[in-house]
């Protein structure tokens, strides 16, 4: 009875029992050492092999050229490394126009998933404070909400003046890199090793200068790798080591024809061949810092390996103590803390408390208004009123009161708050929201309109994403009770990613049916989209965690998308294939296989 379905999974409590050992009797036959991808997809991958980012630093024109790269990348170099796991640090211009440089870095990060930070070492302005402006001015530009990565020199100056922009983040995700090298005869091994968990505002970065048939062999850059036991971190914390190549020979940084840029793309290429083989787990820089400042209360990165699955990690989840996860569950305290903090829009509110049910001057006069428990889940107790009467069935201790259509009650609606009032989440349900303190919120009720060939016709329609470490995944899209889309994050041959629906269901829709129903698939899908999964990343990014499921009610055209609730265990009947996406990526993130 503690199991939980999905299609064709489920997630189960889990406990621990003693068993008698038994002798047992081994025979093998000594082979090569499996390799490191293949041993993160075994599960033998250890923490002692350590974490490994690989850092290029290019100029404000070459975006073109990263977007070239990242797709030789995919397909040479396919199965051993991921196209997220490549970092790239850009000199800005001090004004930043829009333009193609400025598309090719966006598309870089959105598109491909890679990660782009900035570099000081080679803005061109005598004018600190000018230089400075245009770091925050490309960071905020291309990720206002995520990690952002500042590099500059060995100087104790510079890393303080790229500390200030660093905290600056709302998200508490900035880190300054220290470039610090390059090796030399006399110092063959440049410290730049460094472990998770310490919360450090400054990482080392190996400088390694690459030029035209002058690159790290893969001995050479193992040796920056052997000398990984830095003192400090918890006991068992991961080592992180980065390593920056950078290029900046005339012939590099002023590429000016495509019989050149093929030179210089052959030489990051012949440098990512030497460099992936490397005996580390790849990750981008981006995405170590995420890790590194997880929430910490959600942090289960000590209880799962490489073949954790989406049931076990939802178990997980379920299973994780109360105390600091208040902010997700807590819909009135995400509210005012939170969602303010990010200048993230909620639900427009009539009322909110946590300590006062009553809410009867509250809908006096009002005929379209939404009431809602805030301590339930599963739609227990929410009534949807639309012109005084009930939109939908309320569904009261799991069983639906037949109330759509029907006048609405003020009285009876207010005794259905007071019982819930008393009463707390299913026992299935996550502890943190079983645990979380009653209230009741008495907001508006959003309506959109996004059937062109109905353009009068008003529907709730909403969005729900599941963002993992940053990026969303799949995307549920309701439309009222009748029916619901489910589009899933998918990547090429050549590592470009993008949303494709991953399936569907629907109940007859009656008057609900779409006038135009690829009129309304082309207003979710390019106005709509874009704009929610940007400001579900913003949200997930701002608390800080691996996985979280953001909703969205649309309003309009999609001319306002109000954020609803948060869920840390959504019980969502994905297709095996999303599942297996998610949790891929879910486990990516803490240091397991490829993304």
């Amino acid at each position: 009875g503690s199991c939980r379905w999905w299609p064709r999974r489920r997630v189960c409590r889990f406990a621990e029992a003693s068993v008698p050992w038994a002798p047992v009797k081994l025979e093998a036959e000594l082979a090569p050492s499996v390799g490191s991808v293949s041993a993160q997809r075994l599960g033998l991958a250890s923490e002692g092999s350590g974490l490994l980012s690989l850092v290029f630093e290019l100029t404000w024109s070459e975006g073109i050229l990263a977007c070239w790269f990242l797709e030789y990348v995919a397909a040479v170099f396919a199965g051993r490394v991921s196209t997220t796991s490549w970092t790239f640090l850009v000199c800005p211009p001090v004004n930043i126009p829009e333009g193609d440089e400025l598309s090719a870095w966006r598309k870089v990060h959105s598109v491909f998933g890679a990660s782009v930070g900035v570099s000081m070492r080679c803005i061109e302005d005598s004018d600190p404070m000018a230089a400075l402006q245009a770091v925050l001015n490309f960071l905020r530009e291309l990720e206002p909400f995520g990690p952002w990565l500042i590099l500059t020199w060995d100087d104790n100056v510079a890393v303080e003046a790229a500390k200030v922009i660093a905290r600056q983040n709302p998200a508490g995700l900035g880190l300054v890199l220290r470039a610090v090298g390059p090796p030399r005869p006399s110092r063959p091994v440049v410290d730049c090793t460094s472990r998770l968990g310490t919360m450090q505002e400054e990482r080392p970065a190996c400088l390694l200068p690459i030029e035209f048939q002058a690159w790290w062999s893969k001995r050479r850059l193992a040796q920056q790798l052997e000398a990984r036991d830095p003192g400090g971190g918890s006991s068992g914390s991961q080592t992180w080591t980065i390593l920056l190549f950078s290029c900046q020979a005339e012939s590099c940084t002023g590429i000016g024809s495509e019989e050149q840029a093929r030179k210089v793309l052959n030489l990051h290429l012949n440098q990512v061949n030497e460099a992936v083989g490397l005996a580390a787990l790849k990750r981008s820089a981006s995405e170590v810092l995420r890790l590194d400042r997880v929430w910490t209360a959600l942090d289960i990165h000590a209880a799962i390996d490489a073949k954790t699955t989406y049931e076990e990690l939802m178990t997980l989840r379920q299973q994780l103590p109360p105390k600091g996860l208040e902010i997700f569950e807590d819909k009135i305290l995400l509210r005012r803390e939170l969602l303010q903090r990010l200048g993230v829009k909620h639900t427009p509110a009539y009322y909110m408390s946590n300590t006062d049910p009553n809410i009867l001057e509250h809908i006096a006069g009002r005929s379209h208004y939404v009431v809602k428990p805030t301590h339930m889940t599963e739609g227990e107790y929410i009534a949807v009123v639309h012109s005084g009467r009930h939109a939908f069935d309320v569904r009261e201790d799991g069983k639906p009161a037949r109330l759509a259509g029907e006048p609405v009650d003020e009285a009876l609606l207010q005794q259905r708050v007071l019982d819930a009032w008393n009463k707390t989440a299913y026992a299935w349900e996550c502890k943190a929201v079983v645990a979380a303190r009653p209230g009741v919120i008495v907001e508006k009720l959003v309506l959109a309109t996004m059937d062109p060939g109905a353009p009068d016709i008003e529907r709730v329609e909403e969005a729900r994403c599941h963002v993992v470490w940053g990026r969303t995944m799949a995307v549920e899209w309701a439309i009222g009770r009748q029916g619901s889309l489910v589009l899933a994050m998918q990547v090429d041959r050549v590592g470009r990613h993008s949303m494709g629906t991953d399936g569907m269901w629907a109940v007859h829709m009656g008057a609900n049916s779409f006038a135009d129903p690829d009129g309304w698939a082309t207003l979710v899908q390019k106005q709509c989209l874009p704009k929610i999964m940007k400001t579900a990343e913003r949200v997930a990014s701002g608390a800080r965690v691996d996985h979280l499921r953001v909703d969205f009610l649309i309003e309009g055209l999609c001319d306002e998308v109000y954020v609803s609730e948060l869920e840390l265990f959504p019980a969502v009947p994905f297709e095996p294939k999303t599942m297996a996406a998610i949790e891929q990526r879910w486990r990516y993130g803490y240091g397991y296989g490829m993304a």
